[in-house]
């Protein structure tokens, strides 16, 4: 009895063992036959995130005839959609189009391409929307092909990990920052800037976007160099400015700014009131030291 015990209990265990081999197996098998491969680095966010910024994809292909004329390639993370791509850019001959569907699916179909080299397509600046709250966990990023008869396959198993919902517990966010000083203090310590604040010829305060607005939790800025172009991402918020513009958008609507965005010294800057505004800091929490020419900043941030 006590044998046959010995060898159910082996037989279990060589079973248990086994599946992880099946599984990786038939992971690899699907791996082989990809026509393509996609690079993502993981994006972490928390579950209070409506909105989240990916900053770079890259498909390429994984044989040189991948890309053939006609052939689409659908991209799709559960719960979630692709509304807006910054920059998208090939190598060598290749030329398709681009288009994001009503649910929420970005899908590229290959217009011309060379059948002797590899190619790729890039990305960068893609942001995704939530359908709703998203539970806690590692999203995939599937990925359908015309030429591999539309099956839906996972291409990056990390693509996004949502961890616990933030503390939305205010916490004070102290900002002092001096005109012509290389530095500025957040809640007492000092911070380099790379360019010091200034005041501008029609009387305002300027300040450097990118130094001052990643002070203030969750806030990630992009600078496109070609365009000129500086991006925030704030909350629910999505900001573009143009070097030189009178105007900021924010979610796609035209806003005035108190004056026009300036570049000095590589460094995009806007008026005190129009980072205020950016960043929801009330008028009430902003004080100007006429004698020490020094802004300060004092208020509450999740």
């Amino acid at each position: 009895m006590k044998k046959e015990m010995k060898r159910l209990l082996s037989l279990a265990c060589a079973m248990v063992l086994a599946f992880p081999v099946i599984g990786y197996a038939a992971d690899a098998e699907v791996t082989q036959k990809m026509p393509v491969s996609v690079e993502a680095d993981c994006t972490v966010t928390n579950n209070s995130d409506k909105e989240l910024l990916i900053e770079n994809i890259v498909i390429k292909e994984v044989v040189p005839d991948a890309f053939s004329e006609g052939n689409t390639y659908s991209f799709y993370v559960k719960n979630m959609e692709f509304t807006y791509v910054d920059m998208m850019k090939s190598s060598g001959d290749l030329i398709f189009d681009s288009d994001i569907l009503q649910e929420g699916e970005l899908v590229f179909t290959v217009k011309e391409a060379n059948d002797q080299e590899i190619e790729t397509i890039s990305l960068s600046g893609v942001l995704m929307t939530a359908k709703y709250v998203l539970p806690v966990g590692t999203y995939y990023l599937y990925m359908t092909s015309s030429n591999m008869e539309n099956e839906k396959i996972p291409v990056v198993f990390d693509f996004i990990k949502v961890e616990n919902q933030v503390d939305f517990t205010k916490k004070k966010l102290d900002i002092s920052i001096g005109m012509s000083e290389e530095t500025l203090q957040v809640n007492g310590e000092k911070k380099a800037l790379r360019v010091p604040a200034y005041i501008s010829d029609r009387g305002y305060t300027m300040l450097p976007i990118r130094e001052v607005t990643e002070v203030f939790p969750g806030v990630k800025v992009l600078w496109d160099n070609e365009k000129k172009e500086a991006t925030i991402l704030y909350g629910y918020d999505y900001v573009s400015i143009i070097a030189g513009a009178n105007v900021m958008h924010i979610n796609g609507k035209e806003n005035i700014l108190k004056n026009v965005a300036e570049v000095k010294d590589g460094r995009m800057f806007i008026s005190l009131r129009d980072v205020c505004r950016i960043c929801s800091v009330p008028t009430e929490d902003v004080h100007w030291d006429a004698q020490t020419k020094t802004v300060s900043i004092n208020t509450y941030v999740y």
